[in-house]
C-alpha cells in the first residue's frame, strides 16, 4: 500500500519507493555500531538485546499504523504522518541489525556438513515470508473491513505488531542461555565428519581448496547476494506498480499476485533437496542451474514476447510466471552459494562466516533494497 498512501499523502512513486527501502540504510549504520559492541557481550546479555528488539519492532509497527491511519482525535496533517510513517519504517532498521547478529548465532552452531542446507531453507523461508506477506495483509484487511487507502495501509500493521509481540516472547523462551554445549557438539561433529574417510561424502571439498580459492568463493557469494536482492526488490516493486497503472489492477489483487509469486519457492525448494538427499544433483550443478534458469526466465519480462497476442491478461501473466522463476531460483542459487562461502570462510582472518552474513546483508539492503525500488519507480513513472 505504499504507493496509495504516499498519493494519500500528496507524494508521488518516488516517495513510495523510499518509504519501502529507508529502513535498510539506518541497518547497515546500526551494524557497524553494534558489532565490536556485540563481539564482546555474554550470551545472556546477546539474548536479552534480540529480545528487546523484537518488543521495538512491534512498537514500530505500532507507530506505522497510527500514522497511517490516525484516530481523528489526534488530527495529524499530511506532514506528520509522513514523518510518522517514514520515522517508524527507520526505527525498524536497528531491529533488523539485530536480527542479523541472531543469523550469526545460527551459523555458529550450524556444523559445515549442514550448512548449505541451512542456507538454502534460510533463503526459502525468506521468500516464504515475503509470500504469506501480501496474503496475510489482504486477510487483515477483510478481518478489519478496510475499504479505504489509509485503512488499507494500517490494518496489516496492527496485526504485524501483534505478531512481533508474540515473537519477542517465542525468543526470550526459545533461546538457549547457553550455547557453549552447542559449539561443543559442532566442533565434535566437524571434526569426526573430517576423521571419518570411510565416508568420504561427509568431506566438505570447498575446505580442501587453497586460501586464495575460498577468498574468491567467499567474495563472489557477497557479490551475488548484492545482485539478486536488487533483481528482486527492483522487480517486486516493478511488478506491483506495473499491474495497477499498467493493467488496471486493485492494489489488492497486485500484491496477492505478487506473493504467491514468492511461494514459488517452497515447492522448487523442496525438489532440490530431494535431488541432493537422493544423490542426483551436487550443490554447485544445481546452484549453477538455478541461475541459468533465473537468468533465462527475464525474457518473459520483455512486453515485444507477448503483445502481438493482444490480451492484456497475457502480458500480466507473463511477467509474474517470470517473477515467480526468478525470485524461486534466485533465492536457491543464492542459498546453495551462502552456504559454501560460509563454508569457505577462514577463521581468524575477516573473511568468517559472520563477516560474510553482515557485510552481504549490508550491502544488500544498504545499495540493493534501498536504491533499487526507487530506480525502479521512478523509470516506470517516466
Amino acid at each position: 500500500e505504499s504507493y496509495p498512501l504516499l498519493r494519500d499523502m500528496g507524494h508521488g512513486a518516488c516517495a513510495s519507493g523510499w518509504l519501502i527501502g529507508c529502513s535498510w540504510a539506518l541497518q547497515a549504520v546500526s551494524v557497524s555500531i553494534m558489532k565490536p559492541i556485540w563481539s564482546g557481550l555474554e550470551h545472556a546479555s546477546k539474548k536479552a538485546c534480540i529480545v528487546c528488539a523484537g518488543c521495538v519492532f512491534s512498537l514500530s509497527t505500532l507507530a506505522y499504523a497510527i500514522a497511517a491511519d490516525p484516530p481523528a482525535a489526534l488530527q495529524l496533517n499530511d506532514t506528520v504522518r509522513l514523518v510518522g510513517v517514514i520515522g517508524s519504517r527507520l526505527l525498524a532498521g536497528p531491529c533488523t541489525a539485530v536480527g542479523l547478529f541472531l543469523v550469526t548465532l545460527s551459523l555458529e552452531v550450524t556444523t559445515n556438513a549442514e550448512m548449505v542446507r541451512f542456507s538454502v531453507m534460510r533463503s526459502c523461508s525468506l521468500t516464504v515470508g515475503v509470500g504469506w506477506g501480501p496474503l496475510l495483509s489482504g486477510l487483515a484487511n477483510f478481518i478489519m473491513q478496510a475499504h479505504g487507502v489509509r485503512e488499507r495501509a494500517a490494518s496489516p500493521s496492527w496485526f504485524l505488531a501483534a505478531g512481533w509481540g508474540i515473537f519477542a516472547g517465542l525468543l526470550f523462551w526459545m533461546l538457549p542461555g547457553d550455547t557453549r554445549p552447542l559449539l561443543q557438539a559442532k566442533q565434535d561433529e566437524d571434526t569426526y565428519a573430517k576423521a571419518d574417510t570411510r565416508q568420504p561424502a561427509k568431506l566438505s571439498r570447498v575446505e580442501k581448496l587453497s586460501s586464495s580459492a575460498r577468498l574468491n568463493l567467499w567474495s563472489s557469494g557477497v557479490y551475488y547476494g548484492v545482485e539478486r536482492a536488487f533483481i528482486v526488490s527492483a522487480l517486486e516493486a516493478a511488478t506491483t506498480f506495473v499491474l495497477q497503472t499498467e493493467f488496471g489492477w486493485s492494489t489488492q489483487g497486485a500484491a496477492f499476485a505478487v506473493g504467491i509469486t514468492f511461494l514459488g519457492s517452497i515447492p522448487i525448494t523442496v525438489l532440490a533437496n530431494f535431488a541432493k538427499t537422493n544423490g542426483w544433483v551436487s550443490d554447485v550443478s544445481l546452484m549453477q542451474a538455478s541461475a541459468i534458469v533465473c537468468a533465462l526466465s527475464s525474457a518473459l519480462l520483455f512486453p515485444q514476447l507477448t503483445s502481438y497476442l493482444g490480451a492484456s491478461a497475457v502480458g500480466a501473466t507473463a511477467v509474474l510466471v517470470a517473477d515467480g522463476l526468478i525470485f524461486s531460483t534466485g533465492y536457491l542459487a543464492n542459498g546453495v552459494l551462502d552456504g559454501l562461502a560460509c563454508q569457505s570462510s577462514l577463521p581468524g582472518t575477516r573473511y568468517t562466516a559472520e563477516n560474510y552474513t553482515l557485510l552481504g546483508q549490508i550491502l544488500q539492503n544498504t545499495l540493493a533494497r534501498l536504491i533499487a525500488p526507487v530506480l525502479a519507480r521512478v523509470v516506470l513513472d517516466q
